[in-house]
């Protein structure tokens, strides 16, 4: 299943020019991203520090062009530095914990466009509702396979919420 489809905004997707999705994981949002790309534009997928295989529903787009594949962690600054400014579509697809999706998008929150669209995956794992709770801009819910929640981000309302990290998480990166 082609998470464009699930997402409810493909045609956002095919009219992007910079994604990132934060949480390659397998590769299988990648790979539905991918598959609507437009020939222009580019897309960044982050797998971060948790041991997933790396991308594998992506082989098919190995050489393309369009493609950055970083194995680095998502909330390290030093990862900001390798993607380009004006994300219009960033995917929060990592831990599925509400501290480290908030301190992803406090960070992240920079790169994006005025009026990027975000879409937050897996809003039925752990605290990720809590979270999405705390998101002040207009947005929904979409239920399929998964719970995805997408809003539009509007830099005149900057997101600086936190919560406490859990004892444990599936996070793997520093402390």
């Amino acid at each position: 299943e082609i998470i464009c489809a699930r997402m409810g905004w493909p045609e956002f997707i095919e009219q992007a020019r910079n994604i990132v999705e934060l949480g390659t994981g397998q590769g299988g949002g990648g790979a539905g991203i991918m598959s609507k790309l437009r020939p222009d534009a580019i897309f960044t997928t982050i797998n971060y520090v948790d041991g997933h295989v790396f991308g594998e529903a992506l082989g098919s787009w190995q050489s393309d062009l369009r493609l950055t594949r970083l194995n680095m962690d998502t909330i390290d600054p030093e990862t900001l530095k390798l993607v380009p400014d004006n994300i219009d579509l960033l995917f929060i697809d990592t831990t599925h914990e509400a501290w480290h999706a908030a301190k992803e998008l406090c960070m992240w929150q920079y790169k994006l466009q005025d009026g990027a669209i975000v879409i937050v995956d897996d809003l039925n794992q752990n605290d990720m509702l809590r979270f999405w709770e705390s998101l002040t801009y207009d947005k929904t819910i979409y239920s399929a396979t998964t719970i995805q929640g997408v809003l539009r981000y509007d830099a005149s309302m900057r997101y600086d919420k936190s919560f406490d990290r859990p004892e444990r998480s599936t996070y793997g990166g520093q402390k």
